[in-house]
């Protein structure tokens, strides 16, 4: 039995930036994103670049072996991010009507990861002694 659902809200807009931003290393694979969230609201979210610099796990130099996916356009984008609320929706009512919906914002995109980890923690023994 799910005792409760957790709503991971960030703005359309946002969501469809990081999206556009994802780029793979075509020598290695590795994927990262491009984009920079830093909005007046409070979303700070670097881009996620490989660490070192330039990619360690080839001898990319200067991100020229980057590319997109195809279908990372804004049209593609924007459709996924509206059946993502029609489909969505009606499982977050669900939880919402039954008091057992959390509301997260990850201000700090990945960087937020441990706080929502522990809030899913405290919710949990909060209905049901833990996991």
């Amino acid at each position: 039995k799910i005792s409760f659902a957790v709503n991971i809200h960030v703005p359309d807009e946002i969501c469809l930036s990081k999206m556009l931003g994802r780029r793979t290393c075509t020598k290695c694979n590795t994927t990262f994103n491009v984009s920079n969230i830093d909005t007046p609201d409070g979303f700070i979210m670097p881009p996620q670049l490989p660490s070192p610099f330039p990619c360690p796990n080839c001898d990319m130099e200067d991100g020229s072996d980057w590319t997109k996916r195809l279908d990372d356009t804004e049209e593609i984008m924007a459709r996924r991010i509206e059946e993502f609320h029609e489909k969505s929706a009606p499982v977050g009512r669900y939880f919402e009507e039954r008091g057992r919906l959390v509301d997260f914002v990850p201000f700090q995109g990945v960087q937020d990861v441990p706080v929502l980890e522990e809030l899913v923690r405290w919710k949990a023994s909060e209905y049901h002694g833990g996991f």
